[in-house]
């Protein structure tokens, strides 16, 4: 972005995104909470819309803001409703309870409003790294952190917050390992993170205490994953898996940070997401935690899986293997590779020095549940549970990307050079052959842009076919407002 001509306006988004979401965090109303939600999202799309001569970037951007509206009007009836009422009955509580869960899952692109996301990551990687890994994405599983602390939320919106989250989880480590572009795959493992956070949260405080350590550790190595991709594109100008590989020797210390950052997100120890995790596990497979604990416990195995063997090929396709094409990159400036640092070494820090971190997050969140959770009983299976899926990732994704050794004729000298080439495509193309079209079932993004096309159409000959009618309309849809809105307030 040394060159962008646009610079003054994308700093004036950046700073006003950051003192939003300050405003969101501290807002101790519904008016100032429901005001820094939206301009979080008015930040979002005026950043992904940076480069807004790119037919990609303005896609996203509106595909962003439709949807996160979507959420900001669910969410604004439900300060309404929470404000007028009591919350004596159990049936505004369960609509109040739906509309504000609304708002939190379409924020935080959990299914089915998850299509968003992927297209957002046309905005310059800052953004990507900042807004979409660390923070803004991060603000539904706010929302529903406080609903859960204050009672406001009911057990059907819990059961569904929690069903959601398991099948995000699935759904973005599978759809992450159909993309080949980088910044995609990030974005799907942040989906799947997000559906952990939103399932982890359900299961009590002692869940609510393991999911914001989840929490804190996604959002500094996805971040850091974000960071070093932006500066692997800024040395090639490539962000095809395809096309990229071999950048070990050219950039080790980009890569250094980026494997370290990957390998915490897998779960591996002794890093901060291996003890997020098997906190995870340790409180799901508590009794307290129930039948929803052990189903959480079963599907995190599961995304677990697909995440390390997506972030495996990630990591092979960009530092090792045989690029498409020469590159003579070399490590990024100074400037960039500072934060890089700083970023990592919080991710060992977190795994190392865990203690301070767990008693900031469980200071306000003080329950007997913590002291009823047996860790004898359940600490070597947590630990089985948070392993296994590296050890069979691993396996998997090395018997589905490593080339058999083979001869070659004589006049190549007898053996392959590349003899254990790993193809960061391969094990694409082998998931793709085997599932088809099923994967369109958990990416929507085909039903989206159907519905999306259709419905601009009829609402195009429907209200421009007549001024007058588009006018009635307009004015019959105020008068509604005024009625709703006086209902209310009667109320």
């Amino acid at each position: 972005m040394e060159k962008d001509l646009s610079l003054g306006r994308y700093y004036f988004w950046m700073l006003t995104f950051l003192a939003s979401m300050l405003l969101l965090v501290i807002a101790n109303s519904s008016i100032l909470f429901l005001l820094a939600w939206e301009l979080t999202s008015l930040c979002s799309f005026s950043l992904i819309g940076h480069w807004y001569f790119k037919p990609e970037s303005l896609r996203g951007a509106l595909k962003a803001i439709l949807i996160t509206e979507l959420g900001s009007v669910s969410l604004f009836l439900g300060f309404i409703l929470c404000n007028a009422s009591t919350l004596t009955s159990l049936k505004p509580v369960m609509g109040v309870s739906i509309l504000l869960l609304l708002g939190a899952l379409t924020k935080s692109a959990q299914y089915p409003f998850l299509i968003w996301l992927p297209d957002a990551m046309e905005a310059p990687t800052p953004v990507s790294a900042y807004l979409h890994a660390a923070a803004m994405v991060k603000a539904g599983v706010y929302l529903l952190a406080r609903m859960q602390w204050m009672g406001m939320i009911d057990n059907l919106s819990q059961v569904i917050a929690f069903s959601l989250g398991i099948l995000s989880m699935v759904a973005g480590g599978i759809l992450m390992l159909f993309q080949d572009d980088v910044k995609r795959v990030l974005a799907y493992s942040t989906i799947s993170h997000l559906g952990l956070l939103f399932s982890s949260l359900s299961l009590g405080v002692a869940g609510m205490i393991a999911g914001l350590l989840h929490f804190l550790n996604h959002a500094v190595a996805k971040a850091t994953l974000f960071l070093c991709s932006g500066a692997v594109e800024h040395e090639t100008g490539e962000r095809n898996l395809g096309m990229l590989g071999g950048l070990f020797k050219s950039m080790p210390l980009s890569a250094f940070v980026f494997i370290i950052s990957a390998l915490s997100l897998s779960g591996v120890p002794p890093l901060g997401g291996f003890l997020s995790k098997f906190l995870i596990f340790i409180v799901s497979l508590s009794p307290l935690s129930g039948l929803l604990g052990k189903l959480l416990a079963v599907v995190l195995v599961v995304s677990s899986l697909f995440t390390f063997m997506g972030l495996l090929r990630v990591t092979g396709g960009i530092f090792f293997g045989t690029p498409a094409k020469e590159y003579h990159a070399k490590e990024p400036p100074s400037d960039m590779l500072a934060p890089l640092f700083l970023l990592a070494t919080a991710v060992i820090i977190l795994g190392l020095a865990p203690t301070q971190v767990i008693s900031w997050v469980s200071a306000g969140l003080v329950s007997k549940d913590l002291e009823m959770i047996n860790l004898a009983t359940v600490n070597i299976l947590a630990l089985t549970l948070t392993i296994a899926p590296l050890l069979a990732g691993g396996a998997i994704y090395m018997l589905l990307t490593l080339q058999p050794k083979k001869t070659r004729d004589l006049y190549l000298c007898g053996e392959d050079p590349n003899l254990f080439y790993a193809s960061s495509v391969k094990i694409y193309e082998f998931l793709r052959e085997k599932t088809g079209k099923c994967f369109g079932l958990l990416e929507l993004d085909s039903f989206f842009t159907s519905f999306a096309t259709q419905a601009n159409l009829y609402l195009t000959r429907w209200l421009t076919s007549n001024i007058t009618r588009m006018i009635g309309y307009l004015l019959v849809f105020l008068l509604f407002v005024l009625y709703f809105s006086t209902w209310v307030i009667g109320k």
